[in-house]
């Protein structure tokens, strides 16, 4: 299993809402899981092999869960100084600039606090074993203890303030809006590892939009620019969407010129190749692309089907495990009228838990040998594409 999902249905368990991150960028939309938590049918169908870590949403979904953001070691050993009972028991994280220190508390919102931020609804935070884009990976220095985290006054505990009644009320009833009565603009900082939920809207907020799909792809390692840029592709083809309006060549351009100088600074870009020749490559990724980052929903929502659906009569014979699959293929169909679906052998294992590739590639080739699928065309590895089929059960 992906240690990655291995890691999120643990977390899932505690009763937080997890979501899939590809650098500091959800790879989901993540907006519906401020008010409920991913099942673990869609935990599965999420694409793990393309995330470089995960976040916990913070908030009443999470069971109230917070956070204290310490940017600064410095800071962070002035708290626990002053509060060295609390200091060994709250879980804690070592992250690439500070620390992360988890309570749990009603009313808690984000809120800058000059030596780093206090994080509640609304946003989400960076868990262990993220991988942050400048290479550091998320741990645990306090541990998660074996029960819930602990509720604090947190006030008191020296890590920040909640809000008053009537603005909590407020706040978690319309988990869509990031502002409250005291708040009524656009933060003024937007971190690295946290994201709020402004739509896009203005030229102004599209572009701040672009800069942090880029900072969240860039490149953390050699050979990684393909995907990185694929996978930025499909983030601006995301962004295209929920705007409505169509992206411009000067909104490619800006989002080169970031990505371009951003990886020449961390010296990851391959000899002989120019900012053009990587903007070529990032227009063929967005012509490739068929969904936006977010949208692979449509698998979990099928496999949740496939648990009830009744299987086509010749298929009564097989195995549970077998039928169950058969009602899957039959329900992706269904999604996609009569157009061929999309399903790679990294989605399927995903969403069926297997313990590897090799098997679910042995799961479509039955089905393909035994006349519920008809391969129409051949995916490309290389090229990010998945095989398309289309269902002929019966």
């Amino acid at each position: 299993m992906n240690p990655l999902l291995a890691a999120a249905l643990d977390y899932a368990g505690r009763g937080w809402c997890v979501i899939p991150v590809n650098g500091k960028l959800p790879i989901v939309k993540w907006k519906q899981y401020q008010t409920r938590r991913a099942t673990e049918a869609e935990l599965r169908a999420f694409l793990w092999h393309r995330a470089t870590g995960l976040a916990v949403v913070l908030g009443p979904v999470s069971g109230n869960l917070a956070c204290r953001d310490f940017d600064e070691a410095g800071a962070y050993e002035v708290w626990a100084k002053a509060h060295p009972d609390l200091a060994r028991t709250l879980p804690t994280v070592k992250t690439a600039r500070g620390f992360h220190v988890y309570f749990r508390a009603a009313g808690v919102k984000l809120k800058d606090l000059g030596d780093g931020e206090q994080r509640g609804a609304g946003g989400y935070v960076l868990l262990p074993p993220s991988l942050h884009p400048s290479g550091v990976r998320y741990t645990w220095l306090v541990p998660l203890p074996a029960g819930e985290v602990p509720t604090v006054n947190v006030a008191a505990a020296g890590l920040g303030e909640v809000l008053h009644q009537s603005e909590e009320v407020l706040h978690q009833s319309t988990p869509d809006t990031p502002t409250t009565p005291d708040t009524p603009s656009t933060p003024t900082r937007r971190h690295a590892d946290t994201q709020d939920t402004h739509e896009v809207s203005s030229p102004t907020a599209f572009t701040a939009k672009i800069e942090t799909a880029v900072e969240a792809v860039l490149p953390y390692r050699q050979h990684q620019n393909h995907s990185q840029l694929f996978t930025l592709a499909r983030a601006l083809k995301g962004l295209e969407k929920k705007r409505g309006v169509p992206l411009t060549a000067s909104d490619f351009q800006k989002a080169m010129v970031l990505y371009y100088g951003h990886a020449k600074e961390r010296g990851f870009l391959r000899p002989g190749f120019t900012k053009e020749d990587y903007l070529q490559e990032l227009l063929d990724g967005y012509q490739k692309a068929k969904y936006g980052l977010g949208e692979c929903n449509l698998l979990a929502e099928a496999w949740e089907k496939a648990k009830t659906a009744i299987p086509p009569a010749r298929a009564a014979g097989h195995s549970p495990d077998f039928r169950r699959l058969v009602c899957f293929v039959r329900e992706l169909q269904r999604q996609t009228g009569q157009a061929p679906f999309f399903l790679s052998v990294r989605q399927l294992q995903a969403i069926a838990g297997l313990e590897s590739a090799m098997q679910a590639n042995r799961r479509i080739r039955w089905l393909v040998r035994e006349g519920y699928l008809r391969e129409v065309t051949k995916g490309n590895a290389k090229e990010r594409l998945a095989s398309t089929f289309r269902y002929m059960g019966e």
